[in-house]
């Protein structure tokens, strides 16, 4: 989102014109009036610690607001942390099990590629064959795919292999993600930006390569692969301006509304690959 649609999103919750509020860690502070209860969902996620300042923990906020406010906490996890599971079974907390899953649906199939076999079977590619060979699948059916990855840019980093050096944040002393888009090196915490080196800037040789991959990586891997799909990139690089987030996810539902309908050829959205 936007600075101007959090905005909007903070006073919609101040007023009270929105009364569930639903986000990452941060929105354990939604300035929601007579709060009355707190989900904290896979409540042993360390991702609920924030390490650059402010730091806090999301779950431990929760757990102030229900002991100032009142409010009901629901720490939810089919593996619990440590201190939770022992309150619960002290008695300190209650203890509400779920013994199977919702209506009893099986769990999904899950696969996993060891990609340095891949690699050594068919080069470094970024899609095992196995992920190749069921995109391909869905799409000779008309139906479509949700590759997820949890990292932006086209690669993590930018090293000289000359001398080891990487290109580091002048600020926050982490390595500067590169993107192609802009051709830019920026810093995915404070968002410092400089324009991507030519030379090394500890030794000044020219042999500089990059390492890792990001969702623009993958999304160019997948064009490359599938020359026919629609292919749409989802992340905080293709939602900076207003509504972007809401125009990419109502083309994705478009696609799913026109396979219900059994077409196939109209929109091809309906055919795409999906980030």
């Amino acid at each position: 989102m936007s600075k101007g649609e959090r905005l909007r999103a903070w006073w919609r919750l101040r007023t009270g014109e929105a009364r569930v509020a639903v986000g990452p860690r941060s929105a354990v502070f939604a300035p929601v009036e007579d709060a009355g209860l707190i989900v904290v969902d896979e409540e042993q996620d360390s991702a609920y610690k924030q390490d650059e300042r402010p730091r806090y923990s999301g779950r431990e906020v929760a757990l102030w607001r229900w002991q100032v406010e009142g409010a009901t906490v629901v720490l939810g996890s089919a593996t619990p942390a440590v201190e939770s599971y022992q309150a619960a079974r002290s008695g300190s907390w209650s203890l509400e099990r779920m013994p199977g899953r919702v209506k009893s649906r099986a769990l999904p199939e899950v696969r996993m590629v060891d990609m340095r076999d891949e690699w050594r079977a068919s080069g470094r590619n970024l899609l095992s064959r196995v992920l190749h060979e069921a995109l391909g699948d869905r799409l000779q059916k008309g139906e479509q795919s949700l590759v997820l990855l949890n990292r932006r840019g086209f690669a993590s980093v930018l090293i000289c292999r000359a001398c080891g050096d990487r290109a580091e944040c002048p600020r926050c002393s982490v390595t500067l993600t590169l993107h192609r888009v802009d051709n830019a090196l920026r810093c995915h915490y404070c968002d410092y930006r400089e324009p991507v080196r030519r030379v090394c800037g500890q030794c000044g040789s020219d042999a500089l390569h990059d390492l890792g991959f990001g969702t623009e990586r993958l999304h160019h891997a997948l064009e490359r692969a599938f020359p026919g799909a629609r292919i749409g990139r989802f992340d905080a690089d293709q939602t900076q301006r207003r509504g972007a987030y809401g125009r990419i996810l109502a083309a994705f539902a478009a696609g799913l509304r026109g396979r219900r309908r059994g077409a196939r050829g109209g929109g091809r959205v309906g055919e795409a690959v999906h980030l």
